[in-house]
């Protein structure tokens, strides 16, 4: 009966206590209206919603190093015989592309975008010259006493033709931040603080965009790594590096949010000087890959991850400027067939 009384006393102690308190704020976790208001400011800018502008069914001319058949070719002597090209122009037209489009309140009443983006592409090549390799030679390994193939008759094809690599896969994200505009007129004091409210009803206004990245193909292979690259107009030098853990740091990185009123501010038919640097890590080495700027869908080649490119935009306005690295092993081999590897950066601009 005692313990029975001791808890009755408790519970009233405690309905006694937090009698008369306000419950506690309720988590912001956005509305039909934000949805559909923050989904207007997309539209409205679709310049940020673009990926496609990657791509240009256009066929370029490119440069790339004359066909080999190095010692690691000979992890294919079991395919006989080995085909490889060497290609003058490719064209890269998307096909297909699906958006995962995801809306993230916070409690400080602001909205994150997550933008993932797949997509396939074909790869149209036209090849000047056509090498068919035979593994027709028996080489003894001296100190194993193995009796090996080893590669000896080469025949060459210039006739020149026309393929094409299908079933390109890529894969990409990208984030974008929204928040309300604040009543200026009301000014409140929080934590010795001034501060100002929402407005009411909430008006969004787009305030940071991430940098973009994607990889070919979207899953689970190797791919050149970029470490960092350098834009040159005139005597101005931006670089922009693949990640930075300073909070301070007030650069270019790809591992950041950028406020709209800070991106790379360019005038319209601007020169770049490009150049991309790769990783000490890179599994892909860059003597065999290809390099690209695209702006607009005009897509330049950059030999040796250097080149210039003239930013024609077709009105003011926030673009995608990317750059993209290219294993060169899928151009070059027709048998055993290679994966398309590639990492595009996509790196926003404001033209003026």
């Amino acid at each position: 009966m005692k313990r029975c009384l001791a808890y009755l006393l408790v519970i009233a102690s405690f309905v006694m206590i937090n009698c008369g308190n306000e419950p506690p704020e309720e988590f912001f976790d956005g509305t039909p209206a934000d949805d559909s208001a923050i989904v207007n400011l997309l539209n409205a800018n679709s310049n940020l919603m673009e990926t496609a502008d990657l791509y240009n069914p256009a066929i370029i001319s490119i440069n790339i190093a004359a066909v080999s058949f190095p010692v690691a070719d000979s992890y294919f002597r079991s395919v006989d015989p080995i085909i490889k090209q060497h290609i003058d122009s490719i064209a890269l037209d998307l096909t297909d592309t699906v958006r995962f489009q995801d809306l993230w309140y916070a409690k400080d009443t602001t909205c994150t975008v997550y933008l993932w983006d797949t997509f396939t592409v074909i790869a149209s090549i036209h090849w000047d010259k056509k090498y068919t390799g035979y593994y027709d030679s028996l080489d003894i390994d001296t100190l194993l006493g193995d009796t090996l193939k080893s590669l000896k008759t080469i025949v060459i094809d210039s006739t020149g033709g026309y393929n094409e690599i299908t079933g390109i896969a890529a894969e990409g994200t990208r984030h974008i931040f929204f928040e309300p505009k604040r009543d200026s007129t009301k000014p409140e004091t929080l934590d010795g603080k001034i501060v100002y409210p929402v407005k009411d009803p909430r008006e969004w206004q787009l305030k940071r965009i991430s940098y973009g990245s994607y990889y070919f193909p979207n899953r689970g292979a190797e791919r050149p790594i970029i470490s960092d690259v350098i834009l040159q107009t005139g005597t101005r030098v931006d670089t922009i590096f693949s990640s930075n853990t300073d909070t301070l740091y007030a650069g270019h990185v790809m591992n950041r949010f950028r406020s709209v009123d800070s991106l790379m501010q360019h005038a319209n038919g601007d020169s770049i000087r490009v150049t991309i640097n790769l990783s000490t890590l890179t599994p892909i080495l860059s003597g065999n890959c290809s390099f690209y700027a695209v702006f607009n869908g005009e897509r330049v080649p950059l030999a040796y991850g250097t080149g210039t490119i003239v930013l024609n935009a077709t009105a003011a306005g926030i673009y995608n400027f990317y750059v993209e690295v290219v294993g060169n092993d899928a151009l070059y081999y027709l048998q055993p067939v290679k994966t398309y590897q590639a990492s595009v950066w996509l790196i926003p601009f404001e033209i003026q």
